[in-house]
């Protein structure tokens, strides 16, 4: 079941839960400690950011926090920062003075415009532990 499906659900049946439970006082409370129970212990939900550290399939590395970023060839600068897109002019190399742009489709997924049009997918780096 995807996670938005769940929540509304979740949503749907605590609004019948305290509907019903001004009928019978008891009930509030048994629906409040199992609404707390469900918070508690649901999924941690992600923020919908382009933040973080991104991979691509060739093994190239980027992190974006804020308006800096480290670039694939390890720079480190700065850059036009939205909550789902980023934007930037690498100082050196083939592209210099040239807008790199970078546009969050999903959670995982982040689309990167290069100054030629061609594009690249990354996605979110995955955590080693």
């Amino acid at each position: 079941m995807c996670k938005p499906c769940f929540a509304d659900k979740l949503i749907w049946k605590v609004f019948a839960m305290a509907k019903y439970s001004f009928k019978n006082p008891r009930l509030s409370i048994r629906g409040i400690l199992a609404f707390a129970s469900l918070m508690v212990t649901s999924p941690v939900a992600y923020a919908d950011a382009i933040d973080g550290d991104w991979c691509d399939k060739s093994g190239r590395h980027l992190s974006i926090d804020g308006p800096n970023i480290k670039t694939p060839n390890g720079k480190v600068t700065t850059g036009n920062y939205d909550r789902h897109g980023f934007f930037y002019k690498p100082a050196t190399g083939e592209n210099a003075n040239k807008t790199v742009q970078m546009q969050l489709l999903s959670d995982d997924l982040m689309e990167m415009t290069l100054p030629n049009g061609a594009t690249q997918n990354w996605r979110r780096c995955e955590v080693v532990s």
